[in-house]
């Protein structure tokens, strides 16, 4: 289990600490290596110390982690070099997106089929938080990591023989002009496109303001005409009418 460097598991809300605490015990069989920082506060020394199966850390080597054939699943926040490690090593994943990027990124890997995404604030609760790890450990999600690992091994091109041919292809030809973008040769105005901004920006804005001018012209109108119809309906004789007979 592991939240990047930049989240601090310290200062968490009693309510997820618990939360955590509650998923551990729902999974004895399981050992839980948890990087957190702090091994001297109190939740670590009175409520992780309890617990046979949680090995609390500082720090881990996590690519070598994941690389364990014994590691069954990754509960990450989804950063992008969790994922990449995470693929890598083919291990199935529970996603908890925290910001940034990282939504985006456990869209990505749960559409995948190689894990189960819980909303942040899912973990605090422990019933939600529990099935979400029994569902992430289901074979399912490690079969087809597996596969995508083994299509990312299986690609034509490695990431190094890509470099190579486009280091053997830039020394062969050099600089090319066929290869070279109209853009390097534009001036700042062309590229940025500011010469149509300059036409376009002034008269949106005018269009903008008789839009503007006409719909507070049509408020008035209604507004006079509603004043107008209040004052001659006050203008009226008023006649008191008894019987057959009108005072």
């Amino acid at each position: 289990i592991s939240f990047g460097s930049i989240a601090n598991l310290q200062v968490m809300p009693p309510a997820f600490k618990q939360s955590f605490i509650q998923m551990f015990s729902a999974f004895p069989h399981i050992t839980f290596i948890f990087k957190y920082k702090d091994l001297e506060d109190d939740y670590a020394r009175k409520e992780l110390a309890k617990l046979d199966n949680v090995v609390p850390t500082k720090w881990m080597p996590q690519n070598d982690l994941l690389n364990d054939p014994r590691l069954v699943l990754f509960i990450t926040h989804c950063g992008m070099g969790s994922v990449q490690e995470l693929t890598l090593r083919g291990k199935p994943g529970l996603f908890i997106p925290l910001f940034f990027d990282q939504m985006r990124n456990a869209f990505m890997v749960e559409h995948a089929g190689i894990g189960v995404q819980l909303p942040k604030a899912d973990v605090a609760v422990p019933e939600k938080f529990i099935a979400a790890v029994r569902e992430a450990l289901d074979e399912k999600y490690h079969r087809r990591a597996i596969e995508i690992k083994k299509m990312l091994d299986g690609k034509p091109y490695s990431s190094k023989e890509l470099l190579l041919k486009h280091v053997q292809f830039a020394g062969t030809f050099g600089a090319t002009a066929v290869m070279r973008p109209r853009s390097h040769d534009m001036s700042w105005v062309e590229y940025q496109n500011a010469d149509v901004w300059l036409f376009i920006a002034p008269s949106t804005f005018l269009i903008i303001l008789v839009v503007i001018y006409l719909l507070i012209g049509l408020v008035r109108c209604i507004f006079l005409k509603f004043c107008s119809c209040r004052s001659t309906d006050s203008t009226l004789p008023v006649t008191t009418t008894r019987g057959s007979w009108r005072y």
